[in-house]
């Protein structure tokens, strides 16, 4: 599909503003082999979708694993603590 940024032909794929962009109908079109993003509730259908990204090698990173950065430094800010 021209146009089409979730099969771009990349290393890593980054979902960062809608959430259900992995889905049974874009993982068969996913290039990447990684999926990392910020967006809240990236997959569709955590369980299924989560099975067919393992099937074709795509390792997934939460998004509350790829956020963890962000809450620490937030935390460190707000509690007056350094880096």
């Amino acid at each position: 599909m021209e146009g089409d940024i979730i099969g771009m032909d990349c290393d890593i794929l980054a979902p960062c503003a809608l959430g259900s962009v992995v889905n049974d109908d874009s993982i068969p079109r996913i290039k990447a082999k990684v999926i990392c993003g910020g967006a809240n509730n990236q997959l569709d259908d955590v369980d299924a979708d989560d099975r067919l990204l393992a099937d074709r090698d795509v390792l997934f990173v939460p998004d509350y694993i790829a956020n963890a950065g962000g809450v620490i430094s937030g935390s460190a800010e707000v509690t007056g603590r350094s880096e």
